[in-house]
């Protein structure tokens, strides 16, 4: 949840935040992500052991995870997995199976709840809030089921001085991670970019 606590920041302490580069996020959590996390909620809510839940959890979150031409274009074979469930297991519910259950309930929640305007200083105000970011901004769009672009070019509209970048490809949200090579260096190139 980094790019929400960069836009906390630049909207908290607009005279003090002099360029922010939220990638892989929002500014406030749309209703489609919410209806996807209360998904996954439920799911750790069911009367059954916390390894099948989370197992479940976790196939779940793949299909949102990474985008749907990954999985077209067969990329779990470049991470060396040898079939769709080879990946499945390895990957994605050995992620999460490290992960304590009330930690991901607590994560979600607080996913569920992002909002920078949800504050004294906005009262719920997202428009004001987002209207005070004064910083050079360059939001990174990974164009996933989590954060579409669509969901960016609405806070861009808002923001003084500022533009949007797509993540070329289709390694999801996870194209901020730093599993793809190509990625690292694409959202590398622009913080030394606003670094300068």
């Amino acid at each position: 949840m980094g790019a929400q606590q960069t836009y906390q920041w630049a909207t908290l302490f607009p005279d003090m935040v002099e360029s922010i580069v939220p990638f892989c996020g929002s500014a406030r959590t749309s209703p489609h992500n919410f209806v996807f996390l209360e998904g996954l909620r439920n799911i750790l809510h069911l009367a059954d052991s916390d390894e099948k839940l989370i197992k479940s959890f976790a196939r779940v979150y793949a299909g949102w995870g990474l985008t749907q031409e990954f999985y077209k274009q067969r990329k779990w074979e470049v991470l060396g997995y040898k079939s769709l469930e080879d990946f499945l297991i390895g990957f994605w519910e050995t992620f999460f199976l490290k992960r304590n259950k009330q930690d991901l309930l607590a994560h979600i929640w607080t996913w569920q709840h992002g909002d920078v305007s949800d504050n004294p200083v906005y009262k719920g105000d997202f428009n004001a809030a987002m209207k005070a970011i004064k910083a050079k901004t360059i939001i990174i769009s990974p164009d996933d089921l989590y954060f579409p672009k669509d969901d960016n070019w609405d806070e861009i509209k808002l923001i003084d001085n500022s533009k949007l970048v797509i993540i070329p490809g289709v390694w999801g949200h996870f194209s901020g991670g730093g599993i793809n090579k190509e990625d690292t260096m694409f959202i590398n190139k622009i913080l030394k970019h606003i670094l300068q």
